[in-house]
Protein backbone atom coordinates (compact mmCIF):
# COMPACT_ATOMS: atom_id res chain seq x y z
CA UNK A 1 0.00 0.00 0.00
CA UNK A 2 2.86 2.27 1.04
CA UNK A 3 4.80 1.67 -2.07
CA UNK A 4 1.93 2.12 -4.65
CA UNK A 5 0.77 5.07 -3.00
CA UNK A 6 4.72 6.27 -3.23
CA UNK A 7 4.51 5.54 -6.82
CA UNK A 8 1.19 7.33 -7.58
CA UNK A 9 1.88 10.78 -6.75
CA UNK A 10 4.44 11.49 -9.13
CA UNK A 11 2.28 10.09 -11.58
CA UNK A 12 -0.77 11.79 -10.97
CA UNK A 13 1.31 15.25 -10.56
CA UNK A 14 2.70 14.41 -14.25
CA UNK A 15 -0.88 13.63 -15.67
CA UNK A 16 -2.09 16.74 -14.29
CA UNK A 17 0.65 19.01 -15.50
CA UNK A 18 0.52 17.18 -19.24
CA UNK A 19 -3.32 18.67 -18.84
CA UNK A 20 -2.49 22.09 -17.50
CA UNK A 21 -0.10 22.23 -20.28
CA UNK A 22 -2.44 21.01 -23.28
CA UNK A 23 -5.70 23.44 -21.64
CA UNK A 24 -3.08 26.96 -21.75
CA UNK A 25 -1.03 26.14 -24.05
CA UNK A 26 -2.58 23.29 -26.72
CA UNK A 27 -3.34 26.97 -29.02
CA UNK A 28 0.30 27.54 -29.29
CA UNK A 29 1.58 23.68 -30.27
CA UNK A 30 1.01 22.19 -33.30
CA UNK A 31 -0.92 19.01 -33.98
CA UNK A 32 1.94 16.67 -33.36
CA UNK A 33 2.75 18.62 -29.76
CA UNK A 34 -0.84 17.96 -28.80
CA UNK A 35 -0.78 14.17 -29.82
CA UNK A 36 2.28 13.93 -27.79
CA UNK A 37 0.68 15.38 -24.47
CA UNK A 38 -2.56 13.03 -25.04
CA UNK A 39 -0.13 9.84 -25.34
CA UNK A 40 1.52 11.23 -22.38
CA UNK A 41 -2.22 11.38 -20.32
CA UNK A 42 -2.73 7.50 -21.85
CA UNK A 43 0.37 5.96 -20.87
CA UNK A 44 -0.19 7.84 -16.72
CA UNK A 45 -3.41 6.20 -16.76
CA UNK A 46 -2.25 2.39 -17.95
CA UNK A 47 0.63 2.81 -15.25
CA UNK A 48 -2.32 3.64 -13.07
CA UNK A 49 -3.54 0.67 -13.95
CA UNK A 50 -1.08 -1.27 -13.78
CA UNK A 51 -0.25 -0.06 -10.12
CA UNK A 52 -3.72 -1.10 -9.03
CA UNK A 53 -3.19 -4.57 -10.79
CA UNK A 54 0.02 -4.82 -8.48
CA UNK A 55 -2.00 -3.70 -5.61
CA UNK A 56 -4.85 -6.21 -6.20
CA UNK A 57 -2.35 -9.29 -6.65
CA UNK A 58 -0.63 -8.01 -3.21
CA UNK A 59 -4.54 -7.95 -1.24
CA UNK A 60 -5.16 -11.49 -2.95
CA UNK A 61 -2.10 -13.08 -1.26
CA UNK A 62 -3.34 -12.20 2.24
CA UNK A 63 -6.57 -12.38 1.84
CA UNK A 64 -8.90 -13.55 4.83
CA UNK A 65 -12.55 -13.58 3.63
CA UNK A 66 -15.72 -15.52 4.86
CA UNK A 67 -16.41 -18.71 2.50
CA UNK A 68 -19.94 -20.01 2.16
CA UNK A 69 -21.46 -22.65 0.26
CA UNK A 70 -22.02 -21.41 -3.39
CA UNK A 71 -24.33 -23.14 -6.29
CA UNK A 72 -21.93 -22.73 -9.10
CA UNK A 73 -24.52 -23.39 -11.49
CA UNK A 74 -25.85 -19.43 -10.52
CA UNK A 75 -22.38 -17.79 -10.62
CA UNK A 76 -22.69 -18.63 -14.86
CA UNK A 77 -25.63 -17.65 -14.63
CA UNK A 78 -24.95 -14.50 -13.68
CA UNK A 79 -21.70 -14.40 -15.92
CA UNK A 80 -24.03 -15.06 -19.18
CA UNK A 81 -25.78 -12.72 -18.26
CA UNK A 82 -23.00 -10.00 -17.66
CA UNK A 83 -21.51 -10.96 -21.07
CA UNK A 84 -24.89 -11.20 -23.04
CA UNK A 85 -23.55 -8.56 -25.32
CA UNK A 86 -19.95 -9.84 -26.15
CA UNK A 87 -21.54 -13.65 -26.91
CA UNK A 88 -24.08 -11.73 -29.39
CA UNK A 89 -21.44 -9.60 -30.80
CA UNK A 90 -19.20 -12.92 -31.22
CA UNK A 91 -21.94 -15.52 -31.89
CA UNK A 92 -20.43 -17.24 -29.51
CA UNK A 93 -22.07 -19.72 -27.51
CA UNK A 94 -21.63 -20.48 -23.52
CA UNK A 95 -22.74 -24.21 -22.72
CA UNK A 96 -22.51 -26.13 -19.03
CA UNK A 97 -23.44 -30.13 -20.40
CA UNK A 98 -24.53 -31.06 -16.67
CA UNK A 99 -24.91 -28.81 -13.75
CA UNK A 100 -22.01 -27.65 -11.69
CA UNK A 101 -21.44 -28.79 -7.65
CA UNK A 102 -22.17 -26.43 -4.42
CA UNK A 103 -19.02 -25.72 -2.86
CA UNK A 104 -17.48 -24.04 0.29
CA UNK A 105 -15.49 -20.67 -1.24
CA UNK A 106 -15.40 -17.15 -1.68
CA UNK A 107 -18.10 -16.73 -4.08
CA UNK A 108 -16.65 -13.36 -5.19
CA UNK A 109 -13.20 -14.47 -5.85
CA UNK A 110 -14.20 -17.74 -7.54
CA UNK A 111 -16.56 -15.54 -9.85
CA UNK A 112 -14.09 -13.40 -11.07
CA UNK A 113 -12.16 -17.08 -11.65
CA UNK A 114 -14.71 -18.00 -14.16
CA UNK A 115 -15.35 -14.69 -15.25
CA UNK A 116 -11.65 -14.35 -16.41
CA UNK A 117 -11.63 -17.89 -17.64
CA UNK A 118 -14.85 -17.79 -20.29
CA UNK A 119 -14.04 -13.83 -21.03
CA UNK A 120 -10.65 -14.65 -22.51
CA UNK A 121 -12.40 -17.81 -24.33
CA UNK A 122 -14.59 -15.81 -26.23
CA UNK A 123 -12.00 -12.99 -26.55
CA UNK A 124 -8.92 -15.25 -27.83
CA UNK A 125 -11.45 -16.86 -30.80
CA UNK A 126 -11.15 -16.70 -33.98
CA UNK A 127 -13.80 -19.17 -34.93
CA UNK A 128 -17.04 -17.93 -36.69
CA UNK A 129 -18.77 -19.51 -33.95
CA UNK A 130 -16.62 -19.44 -30.62
CA UNK A 131 -18.36 -22.62 -28.51
CA UNK A 132 -17.31 -22.22 -24.96
CA UNK A 133 -17.57 -25.37 -22.49
CA UNK A 134 -18.21 -25.38 -18.89
CA UNK A 135 -17.75 -28.64 -16.96
CA UNK A 136 -17.05 -30.70 -13.87
CA UNK A 137 -15.14 -33.93 -13.48
CA UNK A 138 -15.40 -35.81 -10.56
CA UNK A 139 -11.96 -38.08 -11.57
CA UNK A 140 -9.87 -37.08 -14.37
CA UNK A 141 -6.28 -38.40 -15.32
CA UNK A 142 -3.20 -35.73 -16.36
CA UNK A 143 -0.10 -36.11 -17.08
CA UNK A 144 0.78 -35.82 -13.24
CA UNK A 145 -1.40 -38.60 -12.57
CA UNK A 146 -4.93 -38.64 -11.27
CA UNK A 147 -6.95 -35.37 -10.21
CA UNK A 148 -10.30 -35.14 -7.91
CA UNK A 149 -12.93 -32.68 -8.62
CA UNK A 150 -11.61 -30.89 -11.64
CA UNK A 151 -13.49 -28.07 -13.27
CA UNK A 152 -12.66 -26.76 -16.62
CA UNK A 153 -13.60 -23.65 -19.19
CA UNK A 154 -13.02 -25.38 -22.61
CA UNK A 155 -12.64 -23.27 -25.96
CA UNK A 156 -12.44 -23.62 -29.69
CA UNK A 157 -10.57 -20.76 -30.24
CA UNK A 158 -6.99 -20.25 -31.31
CA UNK A 159 -4.96 -21.58 -28.62
CA UNK A 160 -1.86 -21.09 -27.16
CA UNK A 161 1.72 -22.79 -28.29
CA UNK A 162 3.87 -24.71 -26.18
CA UNK A 163 6.05 -22.52 -25.58
CA UNK A 164 4.27 -20.08 -24.42
CA UNK A 165 2.03 -21.70 -22.31
CA UNK A 166 4.11 -21.48 -18.76
CA UNK A 167 4.56 -18.16 -18.73
CA UNK A 168 0.60 -16.89 -19.20
CA UNK A 169 -0.23 -17.45 -15.18
CA UNK A 170 2.69 -14.69 -14.37
CA UNK A 171 1.87 -10.82 -14.02
CA UNK A 172 1.69 -9.11 -17.21
CA UNK A 173 2.42 -11.84 -19.50
CA UNK A 174 0.65 -12.28 -22.76
CA UNK A 175 1.16 -15.19 -25.17
CA UNK A 176 1.19 -14.12 -28.98
CA UNK A 177 -1.32 -15.66 -31.46
CA UNK A 178 -0.46 -18.63 -32.97
CA UNK A 179 1.79 -18.46 -36.37
CA UNK A 180 -0.47 -17.65 -39.42
CA UNK A 181 -3.00 -16.63 -37.80
CA UNK A 182 -2.28 -13.12 -38.93
CA UNK A 183 -3.36 -11.38 -35.74
CA UNK A 184 -1.40 -8.57 -33.92
CA UNK A 185 -0.06 -9.71 -30.46
CA UNK A 186 -1.85 -7.40 -28.34
CA UNK A 187 -5.50 -8.03 -29.66
CA UNK A 188 -8.11 -7.87 -27.31
CA UNK A 189 -5.03 -9.14 -25.11
CA UNK A 190 -5.65 -6.60 -21.88
CA UNK A 191 -3.02 -6.04 -19.65
CA UNK A 192 -1.90 -9.99 -19.18
CA UNK A 193 -3.11 -10.18 -15.28
CA UNK A 194 -6.67 -12.47 -15.32
CA UNK A 195 -4.56 -15.40 -15.39
CA UNK A 196 -2.09 -14.70 -12.64
CA UNK A 197 -5.29 -13.51 -10.41
CA UNK A 198 -6.90 -16.68 -11.08
CA UNK A 199 -4.16 -18.53 -10.45
CA UNK A 200 -3.59 -16.64 -7.25
CA UNK A 201 -7.25 -17.03 -6.04
CA UNK A 202 -7.60 -21.02 -6.59
CA UNK A 203 -4.28 -21.16 -4.69
CA UNK A 204 -5.58 -19.51 -1.66
CA UNK A 205 -8.54 -22.02 -2.20
CA UNK A 206 -6.29 -25.00 -2.04
CA UNK A 207 -6.23 -26.36 -5.35
CA UNK A 208 -4.21 -25.35 -8.68
CA UNK A 209 -4.67 -24.70 -12.70
CA UNK A 210 -3.34 -26.02 -15.35
CA UNK A 211 -3.77 -26.19 -19.14
CA UNK A 212 -3.92 -28.32 -22.66
CA UNK A 213 -3.83 -26.42 -25.75
CA UNK A 214 -3.34 -27.16 -29.08
CA UNK A 215 -2.91 -24.08 -31.60
CA UNK A 216 -5.79 -23.91 -34.31
CA UNK A 217 -7.78 -26.29 -31.90
CA UNK A 218 -8.72 -24.50 -28.62
CA UNK A 219 -7.82 -24.58 -25.02
CA UNK A 220 -8.96 -26.20 -21.77
CA UNK A 221 -8.01 -24.73 -18.32
CA UNK A 222 -8.52 -27.32 -15.56
CA UNK A 223 -8.29 -26.54 -11.90
CA UNK A 224 -8.97 -27.56 -8.76
CA UNK A 225 -10.94 -26.13 -5.66
CA UNK A 226 -10.15 -27.41 -2.38
CA UNK A 227 -9.88 -31.05 -4.29
CA UNK A 228 -9.82 -32.95 -1.02
CA UNK A 229 -13.48 -31.95 -0.34
CA UNK A 230 -15.89 -33.88 -1.95
CA UNK A 231 -17.91 -31.48 -3.91
CA UNK A 232 -21.88 -31.59 -3.44
CA UNK A 233 -24.33 -31.86 -6.54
Amino acid sequence: HIASHDLKEPLRRLSGLSSILREDYGDKLDASGVGLLNRITSLCGRMDNLINNLLYFSELENEKSARQETDLNEIISGIRQMLEFSLKEKNARLVVPRPLPRIVCNSTRITEVFRNLITNAINHNDKKEPLVEIGFLENIETHNGPEKNVFYVRDNGRGIEPQYQHIIFTMFKKAPPPQGTGLPIDQKSGTGVGLAFSKKIIERHNGHIWLESEPGKGTTFYFTLNPKAAARG
